[in-house]
């Protein structure tokens, strides 16, 4: 889907035609790139989302089965962040009307106001 998304946008904005074969190509590329980049630790942002890298501390745990109790690795794990511009945008395009009653949280029933039900 991604692929043929990004061979209509580049065609259709750019005026570049790739085929199938070479868009996948590229598309390998840059998960190879983003892959490499990520486990050598750096931060980036890529299509408006920053990708950042963090170290997960080893843990002490006892192993729910065995009893036994194992320390697990340091590693890397990664956060990602869209940019607030973003997440308003997508917000605002995906709202949509339902006839599904919303949840109520913190509230009892009785306090809620019945224009908001």
């Amino acid at each position: 889907m991604l692929t043929l998304y990004l061979t209509e946008l580049l065609q259709r904005e750019y005026n570049l035609k790739f085929s199938e074969r070479q868009m996948k190509k590229i598309l390998d590329g840059m998960e190879y790139g983003i892959k490499t980049l990520i486990e050598d630790g750096y931060s980036f942002k890529l299509l408006d989302t920053n990708y950042e890298p963090y170290v997960k501390k080893p843990v002490i745990y006892k192993e729910i089965r065995s009893g036994e109790i194992k320390k697990s690795d340091a590693r890397f794990d990664v956060r990602t962040y869209m940019s607030r511009s973003y997440r308003k945008e997508l917000g605002k395009k995906t709202k949509h009307k339902t006839n599904e009653e919303p949840r109520v949280i913190g509230l009892y029933e009785s306090e809620v106001p019945k224009n908001l039900k």
